[in-house]
């Protein structure tokens, strides 16, 4: 069995129970603060040219960009996220 297979087997049968409260703690901390960091960004607009340049592109409808409701590759969804 293989390093990547051992990995998933642990997460796999790790409950939330098992986990730490540090660890929940921390995880609900970086939930809100990707929250925080994407609402901060949006009002900003700096990522409307280049949302405005992918959306050109068809390249398929996996993951919404957040706060303009527009579908795009995982990777520039990605990209517009990091222009924020």
């Amino acid at each position: 069995m293989g390093l990547t297979s051992i990995l998933g087997s642990y997460v796999y049968q790790t409950s939330y129970d098992d986990l730490p409260e540090v660890v929940i703690s921390s995880t609900k901390e970086r939930i809100l603060d990707l929250l925080g960091v994407a609402l901060s960004g949006y009002k900003r607009n700096i990522h409307k040219p280049i949302l405005k340049a992918l959306e050109m592109y068809d390249g398929g409808s996996e993951a919404t960009v957040i706060g303009e409701g527009v579908k795009l590759p995982c990777g520039q969804t990605a990209l517009v996220r990091a222009r924020r």
